[in-house]
């Protein structure tokens, strides 16, 4: 009878902490990607009144994107670099911005003052749609430079993040060094879940005073 209860109360306890990572895990993905939404929202690309040199935006290999936002009231604009970018070594997303001295696509950003995001990410794949139809014929891009684009914001970015619970991640990273790479894929899909969100832009055809 003292066995059968402890066991009981081992897996009871067991999937507690199972359901409460996972409720970890769902809110901390959602707040990650409201908050990379609205940064998203506000980006600009073109020519931005008071500024000589036209503003771009960049989505690298679907894991890393670099835009410039429109902060402010309409007489008070200010620009800021805000860059997303997935780091596989530390298994999290990585958020750089600047007001102050980021000259935007004329100077590299320092990654060494990037603050993490959020942690157990395993996957991050974003895409962008440039027009309304490639969004409905599913013409999606992992790349995308709006100066090779007249400077113009894609339709929409479709944000993917791919996060694990902080036990199988602690599996993941003990094992992945000696698993196969068709096991490491098996095991992320077993035991991970992908998070998304679809950002529309209000500024496409650039910011003009009104």
């Amino acid at each position: 009878m003292i066995m059968m209860v402890a066991n009981m109360f081992q897996q009871t306890t067991e999937s507690w902490k199972i359901g409460t990572q996972s409720a970890e895990m769902n809110s901390s993905a959602r707040a990650a990607l409201d908050f990379m939404a609205t940064e998203l929202r506000s980006a600009v690309a073109g020519t931005v009144a008071g500024h000589t040199n036209s503003i771009n935006f960049e989505l690298v290999n679907g894991s890393e994107l670099k835009f410039v936002t429109l902060l402010g009231a309409a007489n008070e604009r200010a620009l800021r670099g805000s860059l997303f970018r997935l780091d596989e070594a530390q298994h999290g997303i990585e958020y750089w911005r600047n007001t102050d001295t980021f000259k935007p696509y004329q100077e590299a950003p320092s990654w060494d003052s990037a603050q993490l995001l959020i942690g157990n990410v395993v996957g991050m794949t974003n895409c962008v749609y440039l027009t309304f139809n490639d969004l409905v014929s599913g013409n999606s891009a992992l790349d995308y430079n709006a100066s090779l684009n007249n400077y113009v914001l894609p339709f929409c970015v479709d944000l993917s993040v791919t996060m694990m619970s902080e036990d199988n991640i602690a599996k993941y990273m003990n094992v992945s060094l000696s698993m196969p790479v068709s096991d490491k894929a098996a095991f992320v899909a077993r035991n991970s879940k992908t998070y998304t969100t679809r950002v529309y832009f209000d500024n496409r055809e650039g910011y003009l005073p009104r």
